[in-house]
This record gives C-alpha cells, structure tokens and sequence, in this order.
C-alpha cells in the first residue's frame, strides 16, 4: 500500500545518489516526451530516471519547455519536475535567468527556482527582480525571492556568494553539489565547460565575482576576489601538472583571469592577500605576493605578515622578494628582516 510506495520512492533517491550523472541529450529527449503523460506516475518515474541519471545535464533540454507559451500542460509537468530534481538543477537555471534573451523563459524559470528554494538562487532572483527589463520577470522574481527571504544589494549578494563558493562553505557546496561542468548562456541555449573537482569552486567563485563587479559602485572587493580565485586556479593547476596529470586546455584558459588579477590593482590584491592570510589559503597568498611583486606600492601589514607566516616557506620567500622589489622601485632600503628571509 501507501507505505510500500513511500519506500520504493525512498530507496529510489537513495540511488540517485550513488549514479554517475551522463550527459545523453537523446536519451533525456526521450525521457522528457513522457513528462507529456496524463499519468502521475508515469510522471513521476520520468522524473526521478532524469534526477538519477542527468541531473543538471537535463535542463538544457527541459528549459525549451518553459519558452513554450502554447503547451501549458507541458509546461507546468516540467517546472514539478525540475523542482523535485532540486538542488542539482540550480547552476544551468541560475544562468538562464540571469542571460537568456527569452522574457518568458527567465520568467518560467524564475518561478521554478522559488519551488526549489535554493540559497544559491538569492543573489540571480535579486538581480532579476531589481534589473530585468521585463516587468513579469521582475514580478516572478520577487515573488521567488519573497520564499527565500527576501534580498538585499544585489552587489553584495553576489560578493557573499563568491565567498561562499570560495570557502566551499556547506551554505553552497554541500558534498552532492560539486559537479564536473560549470554552466554558461551560448546563442541559443545552455553550454557547460567541463572542470576538474579542484577547480570546481573557485570557478563558481570567479562567476559570482564578476557578477559582482558589474553591480557594485566599488569594484575593489569583487577585484580581490577574481584576483584571489585566479591566483588560486594557477597555483592549483600546477600542483596538478607537477605530478604528472593532465591539464588540458585549463592552462590557456586561465592566462586571461591572470591578467584580470594582474588589473585589479594593488590595493585589491593586498586585501585580497590579507583575507587569504586570515583564512590560512596559502596557495591564494603565495600567488598574491608574487602579484604584488610587481604591482605593489608600498610595504603595506599584509605583506609584513605574510614574511612571518611560519606555516608556509613558500608564502615567505614570495613576500620576501615582493618586499625586496618594492623597496628597490621606491628607493628605499629593505628592512633587515626582508633581506634575512
């Protein structure tokens, strides 16, 4: 009975999370005719495979469902679907609100995040309800941003969340939520980039920090962060080739958040290299000195700070050096504790 069919559904979900998600467009194409059932539970098998076996890799092709204005039924089947898969759908839908050209699709969509009740959602909903040029979408935003909360600056709800993916806080990266794609808005429809785990959340980071910098009056804290999420990447990626892995084309694609970490100035990479020091990111601190070795002004406390973190030579000798050309670019004698280090 009622409780055999409450068990099935359990164990159902309980396996969802032991699958490899596949990226299968013409398997889930199929999969999505049958959302057109009248049956429920027919609906609901379809919907659970697509969660078990997709996940996020579904939605590009469910969301031409929500740009459909002619098939209602169809539409509402897919937004409960999309809703009960959750969390894994969020990314792909977060970027289609904040860049599909369709107002009724953001429109859709943004009602379907308000279902799912997501955190990461907080920031792309307030943006919409704030700045999107049409009035439903606007409406639908608030409405979804009301279930969460509310909002706030859009700026820094975007700032808060790169922090959050920086930190891999558990707020927005819980361990089912690190994926092997990140999502972005291509002509027509949803194009993902595949990324290796350890590059996963600082590459969400750098979107939010984007974001972030296109909304805020003062972009230097959204600069800190692209720079830290840069640095960060580098240092990471290297890790990775010097034992022998594979890098792909990551190398290349990094060379521009390079030159965005360079550019974002030296007062944005020593706030940056303070917040590092305070979390303990050696790896982001080492990249930031070797920055500011070339950029930096003045000895400012953070550097003086990281020449004494005893944690890490590594994070010692970059300041050292960082110190050392500061001093020669302003004529100045380098302090005998820059010259020992």
């Amino acid at each position: 009975g009622e409780i055999e069919l409450v068990a099935k559904e359990l164990v159902e979900r309980a396996q969802m999370g032991r699958k490899q998600r596949q990226n299968n467009p013409d398997a889930i194409r199929e999969l999505v005719k049958e959302l057109a059932s009248e049956d429920a539970l027919v609906r609901n098998r379809v919907t659970n495979q697509l969660a078990s076996d997709f996940g996020e890799y579904a939605v590009p092709i469910l969301i031409y469902s929500l740009a459909d204005q002619q098939n209602s039924d169809r539409r509402v089947n897919v937004i409960g679907a999309l809703a009960k898969m959750g969390s894994d759908v969020v990314p792909p839908l977060c970027e289609a609100l904040l860049d599909a050209p369709d107002a009724f699709l953001r429109k859709n969509i943004a009602h379907t995040l308000g279902y799912i009740k997501d955190p990461r959602s907080r920031a792309p909903l307030a943006d919409a309800a704030t700045n999107d040029g049409d009035s439903g979408v606007k409406t639908a935003a608030a409405q979804s941003l009301a279930k969460l909360g509310g909002g706030g600056d859009v700026g820094g709800l975007f700032l808060a969340l790169g922090d959050d993916y920086y930190s891999e806080s558990d707020s927005v990266l819980m361990p089912h939520q690190y994926s092997d794609v990140v999502w972005h808005w291509e002509g027509n429809g949803l194009a993902s980039t595949e990324t290796p785990r350890f590059l996963y959340a600082p590459e969400m980071a750098k979107k939010s920090y984007y974001r972030a910098l296109a909304r805020l009056s003062d972009p230097g804290k959204a600069l800190s962060g692209i720079a830290r999420c840069a640095v960060t990447e580098i240092g990471r990626l290297a890790e990775w080739k010097s034992v022998g892995q594979d890098v792909g084309g990551w190398e290349a694609r990094l060379q521009t958040d390079d030159l965005a970490a360079q550019m974002a100035g030296p007062e944005a990479l020593d706030v940056a290299l303070g917040w590092a020091l305070k979390q303990g990111d050696m790896v982001a601190a080492s990249g930031l000195c070797r920055l500011l070795a070339t950029t930096g002004k003045t000895t400012s406390a953070n550097l003086k700070s990281a020449l004494n973190a005893s944690t890490s030579m590594s994070v010692q000798g970059e300041a050292a050096v960082a110190l050392g050309r500061i001093a020669y670019r302003n004529r100045e004698a380098a302090s005998a504790e820059t010259v020992a280090a």
